[in-house]
């Protein structure tokens, strides 16, 4: 990984591919550079695609650190961290079960399982909106953001996010691919350049 500032597949379509090349990124016709430690109180991940199994898209964690690299806690879960869609609940099906993959689930701490009670997950459709919004309890700076791939199992780890797009309050701070199962995808600061990286 050296001195990149994001560490990408290449097998990623020439629209949605990066170059990492002194810490700039170029996306399609836009020109990318993921921030350093940047400051926001508005956390939104938009999902773009799954790794292959089409009718849902999930999540097993979601862990932030601020620039000290103390775990950012929300003291409201239910009011500060929401989804749409919101889980498979929203489908007739699943509404009289009351399936237990919520979005609340990407903060229990429980990253690293194959058990689906701990995971979120819902509907996905492509070409439509699928978000997971996190709002801070303040204004944090963001030193690292683990994400960690639906892992059920191998055949429904495909469920898992695929192309992400980070903005906080607004601002682009990531565009890429994440890797498929739970492995976490990772920015953080490192001891000779205060930057984000893609690990």
């Amino acid at each position: 990984m050296g001195g990149r500032a994001g560490v990408f597949r290449s097998g990623i379509p020439r629209n949605l591919r990066a170059s990492a090349v002194g810490g700039a990124e170029l996306f399609g016709d836009a020109h990318f550079t993921i921030p350093e430690l940047p400051t926001g109180e508005v956390l939104t991940l938009h999902l773009r695609s799954t790794w292959g199994l089409g009718h849902y898209i999930g999540l097993t964690g979601i862990e932030v650190l601020d620039n000290h690299g103390e775990l950012v806690v929300l003291d409201d879960v239910a009011r500060q961290l929401v989804a749409n869609p919101s889980s498979v609940n929203v489908l007739p099906q699943f509404q009289s079960m009351h399936d237990p993959r919520t979005v609340a689930k990407l903060v229990d701490g429980v990253n690293r399982t194959t058990d689906d009670l701990h995971m979120w997950l819902a509907p996905f459709t492509p070409g439509a909106e699928h978000t997971v919004t996190m709002r801070f309890n303040r204004k944090t700076t963001v030193s690292c953001i683990r994400l960690w791939n639906y892992n059920k199992s191998r055949i429904h780890s495909s469920r898992g996010a695929k192309y992400v797009d980070i903005t906080l309050d607004g601002r682009p701070i990531f565009k890429g691919e994440i890797q498929q199962v739970c492995r976490p995808l990772c920015f953080f600061q490192r001891p000779q350049r205060r930057a984000l990286r893609v690990c």
